[in-house]
């Protein structure tokens, strides 16, 4: 596969593991590839990290990679493998220092896909569409920023970043994930849904990867379709893949509420994502419409 300049991208086939969720596969592939294109080094670790990160292993990446490193790329991963330890703060002041310092490497794309995850892990997805916009011919932050519009509830915008940068990337797997939930996001029908979860099952077979990812891809769409009975066995499939899955255990809590049934499971896997994940964002919205009807209520009865 070769860029927009017509370079072989030695990473391209890593790149696409990462994406559909492979982590492992990743890390073997990384490890075994020979680099013969010197300007590749640093991405491929980079990408090696950000592999180990998503698997839950920022520890390592904090070990490997020195605080006073002199790359401001790989400065930039230790600041999201921090968020991904829930130091977010730290990551956050991270990624401000190297702006503020400058350095030429803060205009390149993987700089700005990296600043833009630990914006976002921070809820400042503003500022992480400031530093994604300029790179529309870079697919990772194309699809990223989509992603973002959508957090921002700009269904609009990411329909619009769609359709101008999708065209740049023809058939790329990350664009075909990206369009996916661009579909379960801005469009509640049913054959929008089904039409979501094609390009899930689609990607699935072509790569013959029915990662944890792609899985709980899978459950959403059919939740979205009412195919609770659907839904639930891929998010089991999920769940004995990895136990401590933060999407799943969530998906498992949103299912057992949807269909009314389960309780006792809604309750252990609501407990189980308390323990693994505390402040994930499903649990932070509950605690927040809580609250809210606790200050409701106190309004009402005094």
């Amino acid at each position: 596969m070769t860029d927009f300049s017509g370079v072989v991208d030695e990473l391209y086939n890593p790149r696409n593991l990462l994406y559909t969720g492979a982590y492992q596969q990743v890390i073997n592939a990384l490890n075994s590839l020979q680099i013969t294109n010197p300007s590749n080094s640093i991405e491929k670790d980079i990408l090696l990290y950000r592999a180990y990160i998503l698997q839950g292993k920022a520890e390592k990446v904090l070990n490997d990679i020195s605080a006073g490193t002199d790359s401001v790329l790989l400065r930039a991963v230790r600041a999201l493998a921090l968020c991904s330890l829930n130091q977010k703060e730290q990551g956050l002041e991270g990624i401000n220092s190297l702006i503020e310092l400058g350095s030429p490497d803060i205009s390149s794309p993987t700089f700005a896909l990296l600043a833009s995850l630990v914006y976002i892990s921070n809820e400042a997805n503003e500022e992480a569409v400031k530093l994604l916009i300029p790179h529309e011919t870079n697919l990772e932050c194309s699809a990223l920023l989509i992603q973002t519009y959508l957090l921002l509830n700009r269904g609009d915008l990411a329909k619009q970043a769609l359709q101008q940068r999708g065209r740049n990337f023809d058939d790329a797997l990350l664009i075909q994930l990206a369009e996916a939930w661009v579909k379960l996001k801005t469009d509640g029908s049913e054959s929008a849904a089904n039409s979501a979860y094609f390009i899930f099952d689609e990607v699935a077979r072509s790569t013959s990867m029915s990662t944890v990812t792609l899985l709980n891809s899978m459950a959403v769409a059919k939740l979205h379709q009412g195919q609770y009975p659907e839904a639930k066995t891929y998010l089991l499939e999920a769940l004995e893949k990895d136990e401590n899955n933060p999407e799943t255990l969530a998906n498992l809590v949103v299912h057992a509420n949807v269909t009314g049934t389960g309780l006792e499971d809604m309750v252990e896997y609501s407990v189980k994502l308390e323990t693994v994940a505390p402040k994930h964002p499903f649990l932070v919205d509950i605690r927040e419409k809580d609250s809210q009807f606790d200050q409701l209520a106190a309004e009402l009865s005094g």
